[in-house]
């Protein structure tokens, strides 16, 4: 177990906040073209491959260029509220967290990778879920995370995902109903926000659990 001492314990970090949202969307990928087993329970640390992520909605990755990722880190460079958020959890009830597993979330539409789908031109997939950071709690509860790769706010969600599904635009996936449609869709994605603190920078040091 990891308690909230041990994440605010002097560090150094390995790289910047969007690190975190590289890995998810590297996991993300893995999962869905090689259909693994879910959860999927994530070791402290992990390799993932080198993301190529140019201005926009488009990315690549670099599979033969990788480097360490730590789901410790990432907690470990929340802002102290974030933090204390999802280790204690919003009761103060869990004296730490156990785990993180990478997992689809029920009843989810990811609007945003379709609209990046269309945008780009590339064939339409049949409806895409968001995939989150489940991280795990002593205490037996759980908390989605989902960070952001254009800013340092982390979006959170109840591990039971949605109630009832959400559904997809009238008009067709990544498609617009009107004006405010992405910003629905955003925002019935997000249950709270939270947040990286960017002032911790990245140094050539690593947080061993």
């Amino acid at each position: 177990m990891f308690d909230l001492e041990f994440f605010q314990q002097p560090l150094t970090y390995s790289s910047s906040y969007k690190q975190h949202n590289a890995a998810l969307k590297w996991f993300r990928h893995r999962l869905e073209s090689e259909e693994l087993p879910l959860p999927h329970k994530l070791p402290n640390n992990v390799a993932v491959a080198a993301i190529v992520h140019p201005p926009g909605m488009g990315y690549t990755f670099n599979t033969d260029v990788s480097h360490d990722w730590s789901w410790l880190e990432m907690v470990a460079q929340l802002d102290p509220e974030s933090m204390a958020f999802v280790v204690s959890g919003p009761d103060n009830r869990s004296r730490g967290l156990v785990g993180c597993d990478v997992d689809r979330r029920p009843g989810s539409y990811d609007h945003k990778r379709h609209h990046a789908s269309r945008v780009a031109g590339a064939p339409e997939p049949s409806k895409l879920p968001i995939w989150d950071f489940v991280l795990r709690r002593n205490d037996g509860t759980s908390i989605r995370l989902h960070p952001q790769w254009s800013s340092p706010k982390v979006e959170w969600y109840q591990v039971e995902g949605h109630a009832p599904p959400v559904s997809p635009p009238v008009a067709g996936l990544g498609k617009s109903d009107g004006p405010g449609t992405y910003k629905f869709f955003k925002n019935v994605a997000t249950k709270g926000t939270l947040k990286f603190d960017a002032a911790k920078r990245p140094v050539h040091c690593r947080l061993v659990g």
